[in-house]
């Protein structure tokens, strides 16, 4: 990565070229506000800053819409009454203290979230986050993995292999050898939520692009995709367990 910077309307933006086997330039600012200019080997250096600079309002106003997202995530505790997200509502975390049990264990009762662990650990926030984490995975890799199938059956489009993992950066990646990995964050979105990123991935084995062709076919089987890509756009922050 080279990083480069120009100056507009007084303020200095910071980007990192990214030179690629591509045809198009692509230009990301990513959760923490880093710029990322991606575009092929051929684009001279004078005419990569025409383009940030074409588009450094927008740059600017996307750095600030991601700081807002930033500061409002707040620092998760992981004590009893803190929120949590399990398809798309929210539940309260309740850690009960239970030295009578083998192991921990983790369930859904009614509006919570309910942790049961030994007293030695109830107060060891990185102790509840691992059990929390531990769940969350075990639960996204049953609920997630039935709704492929369902999506699955109706596209009729399989993929060679579905995988459950955490992807940092985006909801889903579909691979030219058919392979579809899935963010196990999913299990807290809403299912018409996780449905779309499956879907999403599905049409990628059709199209291995964001062409025209690919979301008219994106919409054939969910016409109203784009309130779920708004959903994710505006509460992606939320999903998390940090």
């Amino acid at each position: 990565m080279e990083a480069q910077s120009i100056k507009y309307n007084g303020k200095v933006i910071n980007y990192e070229i990214v030179k690629r086997k591509k045809k198009n330039v692509s230009i990301t600012v990513q959760a923490e506000g880093k710029v990322i200019v991606s575009l092929p080997f051929s684009v001279s250096a004078k005419k990569i800053e025409e383009i940030v600079s074409s588009k450094a309002e927008w740059i600017l106003n996307k750095i600030e819409v991601m700081k807002k997202k930033s500061d409002s995530i707040k620092e998760k505790k992981y004590i009893s009454g803190e929120k949590f997200l399990y398809f798309g509502d929210e539940f309260d975390l309740d850690i009960i203290k239970d030295d009578t049990i083998k192991k921990d264990a983790v369930r859904i009762n009614e509006d919570k979230i309910e942790i049961r662990i030994k007293s030695d650990f109830a107060d060891n926030q990185e102790k509840v986050k691992k059990e929390l984490n531990k769940w969350y995975m075990v639960e996204a890799k049953k609920y997630i993995n039935f709704r492929v199938e369902m999506c699955v059956e109706r596209l009729g489009i399989r993929p060679e292999l579905v995988r459950i993992k955490l992807l940092k950066r985006t909801w889903g990646i579909c691979t030219s050898k058919g392979i579809i990995s899935l963010n196990w964050r999913l299990i807290m979105t809403p299912v018409e939520v996780m449905d779309y990123v499956i879907i999403h991935e599905l049409c990628h084995l059709k199209h291995h692009n964001h062409s025209k062709d690919f979301w008219s076919l994106v919409g054939v089987y969910m016409p109203d995709y784009k309130k779920k890509r708004d959903w994710l756009k505006h509460n992606g922050g939320r999903v998390n367990l940090t």
